[in-house]
């Protein structure tokens, strides 16, 4: 199909070529008399100055070129790309048309020279011919270039409404998949304080409740470590950690500790018994250094039903990760779970003492 048309428009040029080249040779006296070298006295221009010459012919010679260059590249264009390009007739008369009007400025560079007035002539007619064509075919296709900028139009519209409608599409499987993993975060969450109730149940030491309950909790909160500070007559002391830490980050901890005094943060948790989420750890003023780059911290308090704040779980991980509140809650949940351990602790050891003591008396009775 895509051969017949480009045959069929090849066959249209070529005949369009060919009346516009014979036409003009019906002329009486034009074909006889085409090459010869007689007819109107060409000698008008002998008083011109050499310089008005040279400017003349030189300007009709590159005329003559540019047109020639211009044909030439809208044959090349229009035979390339001949599967795209619409109104092939059109562009190729317009086409013939740039040619004869190079070729009646080479006649004039000629005829200056040698008086060849009937192939100017015949230039000159078969430029005419060719010019009438072209002005004759051009009004008819204004309708259909119309046509096609409308369709373009339409057609430009439409690929804005597709494309709006995949970036809609996308943010939608985007906000599904964000549901999706906020859903597999929450599962994962209620698994975790499952988990750390039944670790109340089951586990009766503090300190091997700690222990698991903060290997939990690392993975859980995307931490890079964790620390549990006892908080003792005024003194921070190293309780348990857990994951990627260097001692001598945390030697203050160590032995009898650190005043709280002089751990501005921690200070401020237990005086307060409130939590202290911080995105940006490195820039508060005073803070211990207890890592070696840039770190969003979490200190979460352990308090007693008294309202004494007897320990304090502090967080640290990568500064790109903000604090979410869900992650608040789940560290809340740890340390209530703690705090409920080491009251229980405190109960039952104060039970034993009543119990030892009781026992003591009975003997003493007895005796």
């Amino acid at each position: 199909m895509q051969k017949s048309k480009t045959a069929n428009t090849l066959k249209s040029t070529l005949m369009l070529l060919l009346a516009g080249l014979l036409l003009p040779l019906l002329w009486p006296g034009v074909l006889l008399n085409l090459l010869k070298s007689v007819g109107i006295e060409t000698g008008h221009d002998h008083d011109w100055s050499d310089s008005l010459v040279v400017l003349q012919v030189g300007s009709d010679l590159l005329t003559f070129l540019a047109y020639t260059a211009i044909a030439s590249t809208l044959g090349v264009l229009v035979f390339q790309n001949r599967k795209q390009i619409p109104f092939h007739r059109i562009l190729l008369s317009f086409g013939l048309f740039i040619v004869a009007c190079g070729l009646t400025h080479l006649m004039h560079v000629v005829t200056r020279y040698s008086p060849v007035n009937d192939l100017d002539a015949y230039i000159r007619a078969v430029t005419a011919i060719v010019s009438v064509i072209t002005a004759v075919a051009l009004p008819p296709m204004l309708p259909r270039v119309r046509s096609l900028l409308e369709a373009q139009q339409v057609l430009r519209h439409k690929q804005l409404e597709l494309e709006s409608s995949r970036q809609a599409l996308e943010e939608q499987n985007r906000a599904l998949q964000r549901a999706h993993l906020d859903l597999l975060e929450a599962r994962d969450h209620a698994e975790f304080h499952a988990s750390l109730g039944d670790l109340l149940q089951t586990v009766h030491d503090p300190d091997v409740l700690a222990d698991q309950a903060l290997e939990k909790l690392g993975p859980a909160l995307k931490a890079e470590q964790i620390t549990l500070i006892r908080i003792q007559q005024g003194r921070a002391k190293l309780w348990h950690a857990w994951g990627d830490f260097k001692p001598a980050l945390i030697a203050f901890l160590m032995g009898e500790g650190t005043p709280i005094e002089d751990l501005v943060v921690l200070r401020n948790v237990v005086q307060t018994a409130q939590r202290y989420y911080t995105q940006q750890y490195s820039d508060i003023a005073g803070a211990r250094n207890v890592s070696e780059h840039r770190i969003s911290a979490a200190f979460e308090p352990i308090v007693k039903p008294s309202g004494e704040v007897v320990a304090v779980i502090a967080f640290s991980r990568s500064v790109d990760l903000p604090w979410t509140e869900q992650e608040q809650v789940l560290a809340a949940r740890a340390a209530s779970i703690l705090a409920v351990a080491l009251d229980r602790t405190e109960l039952q050891m104060a039970l034993q003492a009543q119990e030892q003591a009781l026992l003591e008396a009975q003997q003493w009775h007895s005796e």
